[in-house]
């Protein structure tokens, strides 16, 4: 997604940090769309948002993970 320039390399690390990988997030955007990947996205872990609260950060990768939509 770097290369493609979808997101920036702080938010891949980000992601990366969070534990997330590339496959739960196309699960989840497959499953439930926009919606299913914000909620793993912008989850409050210690008071701190996990990923990213980014509408236009989610939708890049939405758009990357689900192409037709």
């Amino acid at each position: 997604m770097i290369d493609t320039k979808v997101i920036s390399q702080g938010v891949t690390r980000k992601v990366a940090g969070s534990g997330l990988q590339l496959k739960h997030l196309s699960i989840e955007s497959k499953r439930n769309g926009l919606s299913g990947l914000r909620r793993p996205l912008s989850e409050v872990t210690n008071g701190q948002i996990r990923v990213t609260k980014s509408e236009k950060i989610i939708c890049a990768i939405v758009s990357y993970l689900l192409p037709d939509i």
